[in-house]
């Protein structure tokens, strides 16, 4: 008989736990948080209960969320409460047959130990400072003071500026002037230097040349450089650089011994050659 009793309280007990609504304790202070479940089979629930900001009249919600499982549906909600007494949590409806167990949350006051010791409020702080509150400041004042001073000093000195000279080069046509100007100067054909003469003003024209227009004339014969400049300069410009040139191969390499007037004439020639193909500056 007995073992009977308790199969019919285990078969009671076993419909029960699928609508149970529990917590991990029933005793909680106040403003603590605890963690109610409530769960229920799903095929038992016709409806589920609704809950807004609090559970009950004094336990507020914090959070709520649901776990579906492969057969019940678990509600976990977050409860607190900031007032001490017991709070009945009614059973929890899912159909016209199916309730919930109920509930009793305990909220209690936190322990206030009555033998501990009560120290007095602090009095207000003494208004008289003497010498001894203020030198330490005072002090240390003056080594911030003095530190600035030595880091400016010794150690922050200011850069000296450098003043950078912008690398001005000197145009073509006045580096081939003063060289033909100094060339005159060396009275080489009333010293009968003529050969010396002639190879200055073909040095001083080829050089010339190339820093202006921009290829390697030194290097190049009179052909090659009459057959680059031709397209660059006007015609009557590479007549006379022609003139130049050429006069100054005859007598550099076939040794032809030009007149007075026409070794005067082919250093004039020359400077206006250059005066006539020298770039335009413009000032900025």
């Amino acid at each position: 008989m007995r073992n009977i009793c308790i199969l019919i309280l285990l078969l009671i007990n076993s419909k029960a736990w699928s609508q149970k609504i529990s917590v991990d304790t029933n005793i909680i202070f106040v403003g603590q948080q605890v963690e109610i479940k409530i769960s229920n089979n799903i095929k038992n629930s016709e409806f589920w209960p609704n809950f807004n900001d609090t559970l009950v009249n004094g336990l507020e919600i914090v959070q709520s969320d649901f776990d579906t499982l492969s057969e019940e549906i678990v509600q976990k909600i977050i409860i607190t409460s900031w007032d001490s007494g017991s709070y009945y949590i009614p059973p929890v409806k899912f159909s016209a047959t199916s309730k919930s167990n109920a509930l009793i949350i305990n909220v209690l006051l936190p322990n206030i130990d009555a033998n501990s010791e009560l120290k007095d409020i602090k009095g207000p702080l003494d208004d008289n400072i003497g010498w001894s509150d203020i030198w330490p400041w005072l002090v240390l004042i003056l080594i911030i003071l003095l530190s600035i001073f030595i880091y400016k000093k010794y150690f922050n000195k200011k850069k000296k500026t450098v003043v950078v000279k912008k690398n001005i080069q000197t145009p073509a046509h006045i580096l081939a002037l003063n060289a033909l100007k100094k060339l005159e100067n060396k009275k080489l054909i009333d010293k009968k230097d003529i050969k010396e003469y002639y190879s200055s003003i073909s040095e001083i024209i080829r050089r010339y040349i190339e820093n202006r227009f921009n290829f390697p004339a030194l290097e190049l014969t009179t052909y090659e450089i009459l057959n680059i400049i031709t397209a660059i300069i006007k015609k009557e410009e590479s007549i006379s650089l022609k003139n130049i040139l050429e006069i100054s191969d005859l007598v550099k390499f076939a040794k032809k011994i030009p007149n007075q007037n026409e070794n005067v004439r082919n250093l004039n020639l020359a400077t206006d050659f250059v005066k006539k193909t020298k770039k335009e500056i413009i000032n900025e």
